[in-house]
């Protein structure tokens, strides 16, 4: 894109080459590198080097002694709420269930889940799934955050109100997709020998 950016200001269409009246983008070709060969212009991470690896690691290693420290309140904080003993920054990604979307994604998860407002879904906004243990059931609440400035919304889920786990998916079961195999069926393209995990995607 950006080759292609520089091309447009180095050679502009003119005269029979102006092929519609004010555009002055004419097609260029670009060859950024030799086919088969790693190209270092264009992506310098594209080859292994043992240096650049170590000296990654090393940071990682020094970046995961510096925020121990500087957050270990919250990390304290964390291992007591979510049960992970000794919880650090190197076992964050344990704290599972975390995908970012666009904000035209979310939009389309909250009118398939029946909790949108017919607005649009401001940039950095999120939903916050909470699945907390009340005696032997787990129970779901919903959460939308679009200002950071007020505590987050809580999203009334209809018929489901005090909400477990087991009546959310009773609920979304005609939304709810169970695995790969599924999803590729219902845009009619069937995957042969598929017998991938099954993944419940809404």
């Amino acid at each position: 894109m950006s080759a292609q950016a520089f091309l447009f200001g180095f050679y502009p269409a003119e005269g029979s080459f102006e092929w519609l009246e004010g555009n002055f983008w004419q097609p260029v070709p670009v060859h950024a590198t030799t086919p088969g060969e790693p190209d270092l212009l264009l992506k310098p991470t594209s080859t292994v080097c043992d240096l650049v690896k170590n000296r990654i690691k090393q940071q990682h290693e020094e970046q995961a002694k510096y925020f121990d420290i500087k957050y270990a309140d919250l990390f304290d904080l964390l291992s007591e709420e979510s049960g992970i003993a000794n919880f650090s920054y190197n076992n964050m990604g344990k704290l599972s269930g975390v995908q970012l979307e666009h904000e035209g994604t979310l939009l389309s998860l909250m009118y398939a889940m029946g909790v949108a407002n017919d607005r649009l879904v401001p940039f950095a906004s999120s939903i916050i799934m909470e699945i907390f243990k009340d005696g032997s059931d787990y129970y779901v609440e919903l959460l939308y955050r679009n200002d950071t400035t007020t505590p987050p919304y809580l999203l009334e889920i209809e018929g489901c109100q005090p909400c477990t786990v087991q009546k959310l998916l009773k609920r979304y079961g005609s939304v709810v997709v169970e695995s790969y195999c599924q999803q590729q069926m219902l845009c009619g393209t069937p995957v042969q020998n598929c017998n991938g995990s099954p993944v419940s995607m809404l």
